[in-house]
């Protein structure tokens, strides 16, 4: 990164450019190492031109959006990360159609504030996500859900800007969603990089708003009855197996709970959380994963795969 784009950032993004972040202060996990630079664009505009100066000067870029399921290595990262949560928090409902509510929303906005918004105004679809941490964005681009649903549910289009800095929109038919993933089929994006999501069209349907926040009440006491509480996570760290038991019951059967590496904890509560003790390094959770991953398959001959991102040096 030269002076004179360092100078064009400092320009354009003033006190909305961050130099040498901690990440460690933008993950729930509370660990990683600095990016050289976080910027938080406020516009589409300014968004496709950062996008398109950082392809142009060959410069690296990544999403952040909540900061879950994510885990930064302890030297941080090295290029750009747009920070789309400050400015992109929007709820806009238009005219309901075909007996379905329809709406835009943020990519910025937390899960947490759309499943309050859907409950207080009578719409249904949306509790299965209560609980799950992070950004609308970053639900949708890993299709985050329960046994009881997941975004590709609910989800009518996307809006994104391209790795090649255009905007575009995707209408349902046009999505792929499946575990942990979410695709453009037919993508003619996909060779200028992955897009940034900036909002998503939601269909819901409708219920009494009192049945949804009782709904949502239950769903929180289950969730924090089988979950840690008050300890820094990423959320569930390892996919489920396509077959046989869950990973967390895979880490249970192996005698795995209570692990510690340095500062990383597998959970007491739910084998699947790795946490975050208060003093942990990324390279602690990195060998607790890789420990806990060895012991699953010398015991069950299962590879279990982060559902965590993993990114940085």
């Amino acid at each position: 990164m030269d002076q004179g784009f360092r100078q064009w950032l400092a320009t354009v993004f003033k006190d909305r450019v961050k130099w040498d972040e901690p990440m460690s202060r933008h993950t729930t996990l509370g660990v990683g190492g600095p990016a050289d630079a976080l910027v938080a664009p406020e516009t589409v505009s300014e968004l496709r031109e950062l996008i398109g100066r950082c392809r142009a000067q060959n410069i690296a870029c990544m999403v952040l959006a909540g900061g879950s399921n994510l885990l930064v290595r302890d030297r941080g990262i090295r290029g750009i990360v747009i920070d789309m949560k400050e400015h992109w928090q929007t709820i806009e409902r238009y005219p309901d159609r075909e007996g379905a509510a329809r709406l835009t929303v943020g990519a910025g906005l937390t899960l947490s504030a759309l499943c309050r918004y859907a409950a207080d105004n009578g719409l249904a679809g949306m509790t299965f996500a209560v609980g799950i941490p992070g950004t609308v964005g970053g639900a949708v681009a890993m299709n985050a859900g329960t046994a009881d649903g997941q975004m590709g549910d609910v989800v009518e289009a996307v809006e994104m800007v391209t790795g090649d800095g255009r905007m575009i929109r995707k209408e349902k038919q046009d999505l792929v969603f499946s575990y942990r993933c979410f695709a453009v089929m037919n993508d003619d994006t996909a060779t200028a990089g992955p897009p940034v999501i900036t909002g998503v069209d939601l269909g819901l349907g409708f219920d009494d708003p009192e049945t949804l926040k009782a709904a949502a009440k239950e769903r929180w006491k289950r969730r924090w009855a089988t979950q840690p509480a008050g300890v820094r996570s990423a959320g569930c760290f390892f996919k489920n197996p396509e077959a046989g038991d869950p990973a967390g019951k895979l880490i249970d059967r192996a005698g795995l709970k209570g692990m510690a590496v340095g500062g990383a904890l597998v959970s007491e509560a739910h084998g699947n959380f790795l946490v975050n003790r208060g003093n942990a390094t990324a390279a602690d959770l990195l060998a607790l994963m890789e420990t806990v991953q060895r012991r699953v398959a010398d015991r069950f001959g299962v590879t279990l795969e982060p559902e965590v991102t993993i990114v940085g040096q």
